[in-house]
């Protein structure tokens, strides 16, 4: 039936549209034959389609109650389809479908079915006489009862479709054509041929387009959805020819039905749950739509049309690398040069050129235009180079651009004159060639020396093998083509550099070339002709193998492998033309001894240009080079870092993660947090990585460019798809995708028209998106997520946001993935309470969970959203605190503890001022500022002690900062009561944190007061409870401590293991003080053990740590340096360390320790024993293996007197490190 050009809707023959007029609909003509033999009289043909006609059956009064449907052809389809039809028929029964009376073939072999004939109007005509809603559901509820039938009799319909619908006088439907029909669950006699399609476009569900064999009931009910659309509107859900008609409906979304007449919101939602793609998500069946429709049959206001327009969501800025050239003279050859190269000219101004290059034209734009700017400057052109975002337009004419870049270069081409090539900053940011600084101010860089070796990681294996074929080859034996495959900017020609120096050790001449890039106007083969004698110029038109350049670059190539070891190393291979290939496999076939090395250097793309090269070589290797393993890419981006020392092991994986191992990746992100400023520098002037800073990665190109090109060879509606995805987050929910995509689109705002199902699926078929999980979806490359979004257009992305924080709002924000997302859509619209909610609910989650960098990140967020002098600013200070002084920034918490103080304070806000003093206390104590600790702690009792009850819930926190205080002071029977009572407390109430902290300080007090095996008990239970809780950075303390238990029962091998596990955990975590702790114990346990070379090693590491990392004091790490270099009577490093420690305030115990080191020394015995005197003083606090360590120093230099050894060797006797090496007394 014709439709109306514009409305779409339905035209009868002859007429033309009732709102748009236009055409005319032709007359439909159709040829019925001649009227059929049969055994009654027939009257007149009643209806005639593409395979059969009806035959009014005459009953002898001039009318009929009965029709005879007569099949076209005459051949066994034919057949088979009426047999279908007959037997549907019977099995379904009236008056869902017409009463079945005979059916047969006539004479001529053509097929019939006898029937009843249905008196009514077709669904057809109801369409054309304009929709009614309270009509077209009364209508959707009697097709719906009559598909009820036809399932229930075992068949789907398959040709569902208004001229197949017929609406009773009373208002009942019955079904017609059923040829198509299939039985179920299987039909082995289904007269559907096989990979024939069948049934109507217009109503076609999509799994009909792929298999009409293997249809389902719900494939008739996404018909009676089309049908029911228009139905509704006037028109189906999808126009257009066959093929547009096929995409949509296996790929798009319809229309909102509310954008096409005013609809109840019900009903439009009912009909999109009939169309959805996907059989599973449509309803389960006819039975269950009547139950939906019955409920909205009030809801039915007049049909007023209205006009639809479809919009995808549109690009944003991207980055853009611009170039800016003075050429020496007018060259055509250059400007010929960069048009070839992609580089779209912006504009020419007599020898000023300037131009762009966008990531959708090339894999590496930066490269592409530094490969440029280096050709430019070589033939005498002054060149700069910047990267800015831009909006950019591809044209058939050309790619164009627009920003302020563009309209004023003069803000960033340098205004000083300059030779050579320039670069600015923003593009020095995120390339990796080489730079050097430029005399044109701190804004330029001058690119560097290419010949710069890279430090190597994760590679030795590979230069090993490299080595291994290049020595094989040279040593004359035969010929070798050795291929290196690996994608781009993974590191191949740093592994060749690092190559370079083993050839010529081998006695190579090395010879090193660079395919040129196409478009630079130069043929691949001159990459060689530098180093052989070829002809210039390209392959010959219909060249062969055994053309000139094959034979002439192959020649040279065995004539300098004749005269010695020649090793040659081709970079970019899959630029490189057929004919170049060809010559290198022909210098290495073989037929005489050469010493000859061909190494190349190759994306996947050569093995796809040319399957199998290098196989007719005498020998060839193939080598591949994958991303770093993500130990190799941890340590990369630790010495990227530096100067920032000891960076938390986390925050080297999320970088890692980011960048998938890619080294250049690696590189450009760490380069821009450089950038970023985020290696700050602590008050004792070391450097640290600020965590802070990965929230803003990646940088502004390098995501973007990586987007440009996954989504340049996809659909509009697909990369429409993927901007939506990656606006929602790195994970993708398929219900929150749907429900924000119908919720923009009912606005009127601008969102994708491909189906959320279907688009999923060709977004991981694209592999822009992966499926980890089944119905889980995310993308495989961060920097693929962040590129999206940053490319989206900034208007479109806030309302997307908008839409998914109100499908998120109303969930339960406990939840932390429900936390997690609205945090992320909140803080993108601005609505800033709700985000510092979700933010704080992430924070008290990664707090609970041990997770102390997901924490900082997280009160971090929360801190963006709130105001200055905001309680609830004050409590997120609190939980920043916590994660910092764990994170070792220990004088940032304490600036976040003391403005929470002030904040409670103008709130009077007791409760919150409680909590920041006790947080307080707990990180003077870290930098071991036991006074201001003490103090902080006071306050906090004071405060406590005016309300007992009403801040109950401190008081296990209150108990513990005096225990705390009681074992400093060295009360340890008031440590160990306060000890009990906490930790009691912390189990009753659960608090998994209380207890750690109570136990570990516990089982150290046990010891000291000999309850050996209680302390054995509760330590190890200590571990046992961090190992299930996940808390790793207790459980390093917990090893630590453990020792103490160990060297009191003399078990002195434990003590290392402990040592080694506690310094394994903490290098690990990041985390220097713990490191440091169990370093500085393993030091002195070594010292007293007698291996003093790897004691001093770990002191020097101690030192170093406390230095670095720690913010207190290095006195005892210099104290203990001091004790090894005296056992190693190494004098002027004792001397150094002595001189260094006169200027610290002492410890008495220190003071005397010092005394005798000064006195073995200067080798005065009396001193010496004067000082030993102080030394065995069970007065002094100096624990026996140290007092033993300072008797056996004085003694290895025959400076303890005879009576003191005799003390010493009883003293040892005791003691189960020094009981093993009495001897030395």
């Amino acid at each position: 039936m014709a439709r109306c050009p514009t409305c779409h809707r339905r035209l009868r023959s002859g007429q033309s549209c009732p709102q748009h007029a236009g055409p005319v609909a032709p007359a439909e003509h159709r040829d019925i034959g001649a009227t059929p033999q049969w055994a009654r009289p027939l009257g007149a043909c009643i209806g005639s389609g593409g395979f059969a006609a009806v035959w009014e059956i005459s009953d002898g009064g001039g009318g009929g109650r009965a029709v005879l449907k007569v099949a076209h052809a005459d051949h066994d389809l034919a057949r088979s389809r009426m047999r279908r039809e007959a037997e549907a028929l019977a099995a379904i029964g009236a008056p869902a479908v017409p009463r079945h009376e005979g059916s047969g073939v006539l004479a001529d072999g053509r097929a019939w079915i006898a029937m009843e004939r249905i008196d009514g109007k077709s669904v057809t005509d109801v369409i054309g006489d304009g929709p009614r809603i309270a009509h077209a559901i009364s209508i959707a509820d009697a097709i719906l009862a009559a598909l009820e039938r036809v399932h229930a009799a075992g068949f789907v319909h398959r040709d569902l479709k208004p001229d197949n619908l017929v609406v009773r006088p009373d208002g009942t439907v019955v079904i017609l054509d059923l040829g198509l029909a299939r039985k179920l669950p299987v039909d082995p006699d289904d007269p559907t041929r096989a990979g024939v399609q069948v049934g109507s476009l217009e109503y076609m569900p999509p799994e009909q387009l792929l298999d009409a064999a293997s249809t389902g009931t719900r494939a008739d009910l996404y018909a009676f959805g089309c049908v029911l659309y228009e139905l509704c509107s006037g028109r189906p859900p999808f126009i257009g020819d066959g093929a547009a008609l096929e995409r949509a409906h296996a790929a798009l979304r319809p229309p909102p039905l509310g954008a096409l007449a005013t609809v109840p919101s019900a009903v439009e939602a009912f009909v999109h749950d009939c169309l959805a793609k996907l059989p599973d998500r449509r309803p389960p069946s006819a039975t269950e739509l009547r139950q939906r429709l019955a409920a909205m049959r009030d809801e039915t206001p007049s049909l007023q049309r209205a006009q639809h327009s479809v919009s995808v969501i549109r690009e944003g800025k991207q980055p853009v690398v611009l170039l800016w050239a003075e050429l020496p003279r007018v060259d055509r050859a250059l400007l010929g040069m960069l048009a070839a190269r992609k580089i779209s000219i912006v504009s020419q101004r007599g020898r000023r050129v300037f131009g762009g290059i966008a990531g959708a034209d090339h894999a590496d734009p930066a490269g592409a235009a530094i490969a440029a700017a280096r050709d430019l400057a070589a033939a005498g052109a002054r060149v700069v180079l910047h990267l800015d975002a831009l909006h950019v337009v591809p044209r058939a004419s050309g790619t164009t651009f627009a920003g302020a870049a563009i309209d004023k270069p003069e803000t960033w081409v340098p205004v000083a004159p300059w030779t050579g090539v320039v670069v600015t900053r923003a593009l020095a940011a995120v390339i990796q060639t080489p730079t050097r600084p430029a005399e044109l101010g701190a804004g330029f860089v001058m690119l560097g020396d290419t010949t710069q070796i890279t430090k190597l990681i994760g590679s030795d294996a590979l230069l090993a093998d490299l080595a291994a074929d290049a020595a094989a080859a040279l040593a004359g034996a035969f010929q070798l083509m050795t291929l290196l495959v690996g994608d781009n900017e993974v590191g191949k020609t740093a592994v060749a550099r690092a190559l370079r120096g083993q050839l010529r050790d081998l006695g190579a001449d090395l010879h090193v070339a660079e395919i040129p890039p196409p478009g630079s106007g130069r043929p691949g083969h001159s990459a060689l002709a530098s180093l052989f004698s070829t002809p210039e110029g390209g392959t010959t038109e219909g060249g062969t193998p055994e053309g000139p350049i094959v034979r002439a670059v192959g020649d040279a190539i065995r004539t300098a492998a004749r005269s010695r070891p020649t090793a040659i190393i081709v970079d970019n291979l899959q630029l490189a033309e057929h004919d170049l290939l060809d010559a290198l496999e022909y210098a290495t076939l073989g037929g005489e001894p050469l010493a000859l090395w061909i190494l190349g250097l190759a994306t996947p793309r050569l093995e796809h240009r040319r399957p199998g090269f290098g196989a007719r070589a005498e020998r060839h290797h193939v080598l591949r080079l994958p991303p770093l393993a993500e130990d190799d890419a941890v340590a990369m981006t630790a010495a990227l870092l530096r100067p920032a020392e000891y960076p938390p092991l986390r925050a080297l994986r999320q970088i890692v993660a980011i960048a998938r191992g890619n080294p250049m990746h690696l590189a450009t992100l760490v380069r821009e947090i450089h950038e970023r400023g985020a290696i700050r520098t602590r008050p004792n002037g070391e450097h640290f990585l600020d965590t802070t800073a990965l929230d803003a990665l990646p940088p502004i190109a390098l995501g973007p460019w990586l987007a440009a090109r996954e989504l340049a060879h996809v659909s509009v509606e697909l990369v429409a798809l993927a901007r939506v995805c990656a606006v929602l987050g790195d994970e993708i929910d398929c219900d929150e995708l749907a429900a924000v995509v119908e919720a923009v689109e009912r606005r009127g705002g601008a969102t994708t028209t491909i189906d959320v199902d279907v688009g999923l699926r060709e977004l991981t078929t694209a592999g822009i998106l992966a499926t980890p999980a089944p119905c889980a979806w995310t993308f495989p490359h961060a920097l693929l997520q962040d590129g999206i979004y940053a490319t989206t257009d900034e208007a479109e992305r806030t309302v997307l946001h908008q839409a998914a924080l109100e499908y998120w709002r109303h969930k339960d924000m406990a939840n932390v993935q429900v936390a997690d997302r609205i945090a992320r859509h909140a803080e993108a619209v601005g609505d800033h309470a709700t985000a510092a909610a979700a933010f704080a609910t992430l924070g008290d989650d990664a707090q609970r969970e041990h997770r102390v960098l997901d924490a900082d990140q997280a009160w971090q967020g929360a801190l963006r959203n709130l105001d200055p002098g905001n309680v609830e600013r004050g409590r997120a200070l609190v939980g920043r605190a916590r994660a910092r002084y764990r994170l070792q920034r220990v004088n940032e918490a304490v600036l976040d503890l003391e403005e929470t103080v002030a904040i409670a304070q103008q709130a009077a806000d007791p409760m919150l001022e409680i909590e920041a003093l006790l947080e307080q206390a707990t990180a003077f104590d870290w930098t071991q500022d036991f006074d201001r600790s003490t103090a902080a702690a006071a306050r906090a009792r004071a405060l406590f002690e005016r309300d007992r009850d009403r801040y109950a819930r401190f008081a296990i926190a209150i108990e513990f900062a005096a225990a705390r205080a009681a074992f400093r002071d060295g009360q340890l029977a008031s440590a160990e009561v306060l000890l009990r009572a906490v930790l009691g407390g912390a189990q009753a109430s659960h608090d998994d944190s209380a207890e750690v902290d109570a136990g570990l300080l516990l089982g150290c007090v046990l010891v000291d007061r000999g309850l050996l095996d209680e302390a054995h008990d509760v330590l190890d239970r200590m571990i046992a409870l961090c190992e299930r809780t996940g808390d790793r950075f207790h459980l390093g303390a917990a090893y630590n401590n453990r020792t103490i238990l160990w060297s009191a029962r003399g078990d002195i091998e434990r003590v290392a293991s402990d040592l080694r596990i506690a310094i394994q955990l903490a290098r690990e975590l990041g985390q220097s003080s713990i490191e440091r702790a169990a370093t500085y114990n393993l030091a002195e346990d070594r010292l007293w053990q007698g291996h003093l070379d790897e004691a001093l090693l770990l002191g020097r590491r101690s030192l170093a740590l406390q230095t670095g990392h720690g913010e207190g004091t290095t006195r005892l790490d210099e104290l203990l340096l001091a004790r090894i270099f005296a056992a190693l009577d190494h004098r002027p490093d004792l001397a150094a360390s002595l001189a260094s420690l006169a200027g610290y305030e002492l410890e008495p115990d220190e003071a005397v320790i010092c005394q005798v080191l000064r006195a073995v020394l200067q080798r005065d015995a009396a001193e010496v024993d004067r000082a030993i005197a102080h030394v065995v003083d069970r007065a002094q606090p100096i624990a026996t293996p140290t007092r033993l360590e300072l008797m056996h120093v004085a003694s290895k230099h025959g400076l303890l007197a005879t009576e003191r050894r005799a003390v010493a060797r009883e003293l040892g006797a005791g003691d189960p490190i020094w009981s093993r090496r009495l001897d030395d007394f």
